[in-house]
């Protein structure tokens, strides 16, 4: 700012003092357009495919950080030999550009099926209706995948056929569990009417 202007373009606010070109309100908008760059064409044109080399290293980062140790456990084998080993999720399979990572329970595997009813067993079947409720849920299995453009995209899988069954063969087992008990009960009622056990 200054008393009088000092070169072209200078103006004068309402203040009465003379400010130079570059503090007007609309110095920006008189500015010529920057010129044009091989980057700012390569952005308007819109987006780059990449090579499958470059999608297959996006996906190798992408499992790197999936995949990521969330434990440990150990075991103490013969001769006192100690073995370490992650716990977390796991790659179940994998592609070129994409690769399904588990997470999670398989509620269709037998080593699930068998302690579920060991636990029904111990219970007298009161473990019954925890088990036909966990199995309502989706698996915690995903697919990830790269598309041609680098874009990452993860897909919760649905509820397995062998898991679909199993919740109908577990809920036909809870409600004759239930029926079983209510005719239990029942029997008891009647015998402590007559008051003979």
């Amino acid at each position: 700012m200054s008393q009088g202007p000092q070169g072209d373009g200078w103006w004068q606010a309402s203040d009465g003092k003379w400010y130079p070109p570059e503090d007007h309100p609309q110095y920006l908008e008189s500015l010529p357009p920057p010129p044009a760059t091989a980057l700012s064409n390569r952005a308007s044109a819109g987006p780059v495919r990449l090579s499958d080399a470059e999608r297959a290293r996006i996906l190798t980062q992408e499992l790197a950080f999936l995949t990521a140790p969330t434990g440990g456990r150990g075991t103490v084998g013969p001769g006192g030999q100690v073995t370490f080993y992650n716990t977390g999720p796991k790659l179940k399979e994998r592609g070129r550009f994409s690769a399904v990572v588990w997470t999670g329970t398989d509620y269709a595997h037998w080593a699930y099926i068998l302690l579920h009813a060991l636990f029904t067993v111990m219970t007298c079947g009161l473990y019954l209706p925890f088990w036909w409720w966990g199995l309502r849920k989706k698996p915690k299995v995903y697919t990830v995948a790269v598309d041609d453009y680098g874009n990452i995209t993860k897909t919760q899988h649905e509820v397995s056929a062998a898991q679909r069954i199993q919740r109908w063969v577990v809920l036909a087992v809870t409600l004759w569990w239930l029926y079983q008990a209510l005719m239990l009960v029942s029997a008891f009622q009647n015998a402590s009417g007559n008051g003979t056990y």
